[in-house]
């Protein structure tokens, strides 16, 4: 134990029977709050059931890429916070190297919250890195990035952060600064429905394009193909790391029960893995909070998933890139055009939300405010000394 501003830190390795304590904090930090979404307790500890590799465990893959700590504040004789500390094994060529913390949940006290953050900062120093940036997620896949500063009003979606406002007043006070800005906007049916197909074919006559929904029984050569896409198309995006194929598999170990193939469509140029598009039905629209003990219980959420994935009205986009050497050549468009037509095709579809835009990323920003896409989300990642 660590004791420091009237709080006692202590450190909660990969492996420890105290983790669950770590994993079950949340459920007490927004109790009753229909705003934040439980994650399933097999996507943190690991299940056989669902062939999930939890994130809490030494058996994820992300562990082979990162070293990481995680931290319990006590207070009382009970839990009232949690930080993670990590760092890369391989820091990217093109950056300079930094540690991050994330899984940021306290309760509103600014000295329990900076006690964590502390501790966090000392770790990262520790393992010879400058600087400490977060929050983020420490698995590869780029989901629960930034801490929200905007837009506490609504359900948080798949793969989106969902926390208290004072969080921003703990993290700032402690002297973290803003290094960048995620967005999310959201369109309504109808204003998809209006939508203009989109232009700007620029298809030369040497490339031959092939474009088709993915094939859910082969899902092993499905994910050997995303994840040589994905390393490509995403490797200079700020804030992205490369991606295995068991990152993948580990995503797609929950979303098998909500994926729709007509919205995930891949493409190919001369025969060669090119780019890919995909939306999924969000499966947090179902994982909500229940009024009883039992409605939450991962079997029973599980269930609803598989008995009523197919009936969920809201989309939230996945991914979507197209590899170098493949760019404007008119991939894109037709990616897009074919996904609008298949979704208008599909009545029970009402909204779709696209997460993770950067804030410097002016094309996209100017794409979706010409197709009427409210921007209502915001999440900001910080950074500073750790030394």
């Amino acid at each position: 134990m660590i004791e420091g501003s009237g709080v006692e830190i202590e450190e909660v390795p990969l492996g420890s029977n105290k983790m669950t304590r770590f994993a079950g904090l949340p459920w007490k930090i927004y109790k009753g709050n229909p705003h934040w979404v439980p994650p399933l307790k097999a996507e943190l500890m690991g299940s056989w059931l669902m062939g999930s590799k939890g994130l809490l465990t030494p058996n994820h893959p992300c562990h082979q890429k990162v070293e990481v700590m995680h931290f319990l504040a006590w207070s009382g004789g009970e839990v009232v916070g949690r930080v993670a500390a990590f760092v890369h094994r391989h820091p990217s060529p093109t950056e300079e190297p930094f540690g991050g913390f994330g899984l940021f949940e306290v309760i509103d006290d600014e000295d329990i919250g900076r006690a964590l953050l502390d501790q966090a900062r000392h770790w990262v120093s520790e393992k010879g890195f400058r600087r400490i940036r977060g929050p983020l997620s420490y698995s590869m896949i780029a989901f629960n990035q930034g801490l929200l500063v905007k837009g506490f009003d609504t359900r948080s979606m798949l793969g989106t952060v969902y926390n208290h406002p004072y969080y921003a007043r703990i993290i700032e006070g402690f002297g973290f600064r803003k290094v960048k800005d995620y967005f999310s906007c959201i369109l309504d049916r109808e204003a998809v429905g209006k939508m203009p197909r989109v232009g700007g074919q620029h298809k030369t006559s040497e490339i031959e394009i092939q474009t088709r929904p993915i094939n859910l029984n082969d899902l092993k050569s499905e994910v050997e193909i995303f994840t040589k896409i994905y390393n490509d198309a995403w490797s200079k995006n700020w804030g992205v790391s490369s991606i295995s194929e068991g990152d993948v598999n580990t995503v797609l170990s929950t979303l098998r029960f909500v994926i729709d193939p007509g919205l995930i469509r891949v493409a190919f140029a001369n025969g060669e893995p090119a780019g890919v598009i995909g939306l999924v039905p969000d499966p947090n629209y179902l994982l909500t909070q229940r009024g009883s003990w039992f409605g939450n219980l991962d079997l029973v959420r599980i269930a609803r998933l598989s008995l009523m994935g197919r009936r969920i009205p809201d989309l939230r986009t996945l991914f979507f890139g197209i590899r170098p050497a493949f760019r404007r050549q008119g991939i894109s468009s037709r990616l897009i055009n074919e996904l609008l037509e298949y979704g208008i095709r599909q009545p029970h579809y009402q909204h779709l939300e696209g997460s993770f835009y950067l804030e410097d990323n002016a094309n996209i920003i100017a794409l979706m405010e010409l197709v009427g896409c409210r921007i209502y989300k915001t999440w900001r990642v910080y950074e500073m000394d750790a030394v």
